[in-house]
């Protein structure tokens, strides 16, 4: 009998699809994998939580059985005390598993720490083709668009620049003008641009024709914590998909580098020159293959024998503090 694992809880957060889903399907050969829901989670041999932080209640049940715990927190935590005030969760995971290799260290006081690549779910199945000229694509949540134009102020561009992003969803416009104040820059939104810049609604259809119809991508983070520790992925989608990336320094572009690719900044002409694109295209070739979904639940699935084979932890005192949002 193979060994049960369960997964959840399921969401409607883009995470969920990407992360549980396709992991639970790409892990059915290996274990007995079920998904649930929040509030109902199946006794098993090892609980992997995607994303949100279980009740003290629920942590409880789970301990009960005698289930091992992995945490993948993605964009889950806010700042460093965020994570501080979850240390009784957190301290009572077999692993937590990461895909920003910046996060490690504020996690290593509490649990064990591994890191692993999103799959590469929205990359172009070849390399984009290399055009003379055209425009540069950012793609990314509404209310991560504040970064960009707050570069863009500062920093004229050399190339037009097209936005794809979820541009009608109310809360996300609600989250970018908070944004945009706290940055101290203006954002005009008509629902077709944003400061002049066109913006497009996003589909995984409208993604995969812009990726292919770009000259090159664009994408800026900020220095809020939550940008700080964004994972690699998408400059990982526009580099595999030979779209020649430009980006502000910080730890991707250092992670990147550190993989053999040096990205250069926006305001740096070898963005768009045709010697950066064949750098890219030989990267990708090399990136490509420890990205494919194959090869993502390999690496979970050696995590979940890992923790197969130790006790569940102990819990510590489960204070309210220690559970709320």
């Amino acid at each position: 009998m193979m060994p049960q694992v369960a997964i959840g809880p399921r969401s409607a957060f883009a995470s969920w699809d990407w992360v549980g889903h396709d992991l639970a399907q790409a892990l059915l050969p290996r274990f007995a994998v079920c998904t649930f829901e929040n509030g109902c989670i199946p006794a098993a041999r090892v609980v992997l939580f995607i994303k949100d932080v279980p009740s003290a209640a629920q942590l409880g049940m789970v301990h009960a059985v005698g289930s091992r715990i992995i945490y993948v927190p993605i964009d889950y935590f806010r700042n460093e005390r965020h994570i501080r005030r979850h240390a009784a969760f957190l301290s009572a995971c077999n692993l937590v598993v990461v895909h920003s290799p910046a996060l490690v260290p504020y996690f290593l006081p509490y649990a064990r720490v591994q890191t692993v690549d999103h799959h590469s779910k929205y990359c172009l199945a070849t390399c984009a083709t290399f055009k003379e000229s055209g425009y540069a694509l950012w793609i990314g949540v509404l209310q991560n668009l504040p970064y960009l134009l707050h570069y863009l102020e500062r920093h004229v561009p050399a190339i037009e620049i097209k936005i794809l992003t979820n541009a009608r969803n109310a809360s996300a416009l609600v989250n970018a003008r908070t944004v945009a104040r706290r940055l101290r820059i203006k954002f005009r939104w008509d629902g077709e641009a944003v400061n002049g810049y066109a913006l497009y609604p996003w589909s995984e259809a409208t993604q995969a024709l812009m990726m292919n119809d770009a000259k090159a991508a664009i994408d800026i983070k900020g220095e809020a914590f939550n940008q700080r520790m964004k994972p690699p992925t998408k400059a990982q989608k526009f580099l595999c998909s030979g779209l020649p990336l430009a980006m502000n320094s910080g730890p991707i572009s250092d992670y990147i580098a550190r993989h053999g690719l040096d990205i250069p900044q926006p305001s740096d002409g070898r963005w768009l020159s045709r010697e950066y694109y064949d750098q890219v295209c030989v990267f990708a070739r090399r990136l490509a293959p420890s990205l494919t979904l194959e090869h993502v639940a390999a690496k979970f699935a050696g995590f979940i024998e890992e923790v197969f084979s130790v006790e569940p932890r102990e819990i510590g005192p489960l204070g309210r503090g220690a559970f709320e949002m």
